[in-house]
């Protein structure tokens, strides 16, 4: 996820990436159909967030991220002004965020650490680490991997493109038509716009954009009438496998072990 990512400051293992490369640039406007793959982007940990951007009490991982890789300064430090908006959507009190952001210095010293994989049916598997012990975590990993019909390599990051993704729905709970989106995405300076749905059924849209500019998609999509559900940085597949159903099977196994290793915050795949 690249210009917040990583933020660690040590190298885990000669298979670990900690830094990557932002998609392609100048990529031609398109509007797609969205249609969410299994796990494709799955949201782990960490407790007791979830997929939740904010707690009410507490300041989640993806805030860490931003704060220690760009500093405490939202206005030199972009990534970091987005969670703190997302944040403030979510109402949690302007003491709590200040407290929050002083208060990650503080904490235990984590190391993010990015591993690719091969799964069942030569599937391709992109998992966000936030660990600790990054010795411990990936002697997990590769154990949890191998159990599963799967290894660490790093000949399947090219199937990714790290992108921008800000998730929208109209601020007046008005639907927005695929015209409409594409007419946005436009004036927002957004690549692509994807049709999805939330947790509750809710129709939502995401905006595609290239990871420079995401802090400023957000605020014009806000702008224009949208509110922000989240905004980061997400690996996308830039092509899919479909597998057999024994595979399929072996796959949601694995990634059902690996959403039980606590140092799993996200998996991405390019499962049909």
């Amino acid at each position: 996820m690249v210009p917040r990512l990583p933020w660690t400051t040590q190298q885990s293992s000669a298979t670990a990436e900690t830094g990557s490369s932002a998609g392609p640039q100048g990529k031609a406007l398109r509007l797609v159909p969205f249609q969410l793959l299994p796990d494709s982007c799955s949201w782990l940990h960490p407790p007791p967030c979830k997929e939740q951007l904010c707690g009410t009490s507490d300041f989640c991982w993806p805030q860490r991220w931003h704060r220690r890789e760009g500093g405490p300064d939202p206005e030199l430090n972009s990534n970091l002004a987005n969670i703190i908006e997302q944040c403030r959507n979510n109402n949690m009190p302007k003491a709590s965020i200040e407290m929050a952001i002083k208060g990650v210095d503080k904490e235990k010293s984590t190391t993010y650490v990015l591993y690719t994989a091969r799964g069942p049916g030569r599937s391709a598997l992109v998992i966000e680490i936030l660990t600790d012990n990054t010795r411990r975590t990936q002697q997990e990993i590769r154990l949890l991997l191998s159990r599963n019909g799967a290894v660490i390599t790093d000949g399947v990051r090219h199937l990714f493109d790290q992108k921008g993704v800000v998730t929208v729905k109209d601020r007046e709970q008005r639907s927005v038509s695929l015209e409409q989106a594409l007419e946005l995405a436009v004036e927002a300076g957004a690549e692509d716009v994807q049709e999805s749905e939330d947790e509750e059924e809710q129709e939502v849209l995401k905006f595609l954009c290239d990871v420079s500019v995401l802090h400023q998609v957000r605020k014009k999509l806000d702008a224009q009438g949208l509110q922000s559900l989240s905004a980061g940085l997400e690996f996308i597949p830039n092509t899919t496998v479909e597998l057999s159903e024994e595979e399929m099977k072996q796959s949601s196994e694995l990634l059902m072990v690996l959403g039980n290793c606590q140092d799993v915050i996200r998996i991405y795949d390019n499962i049909q």
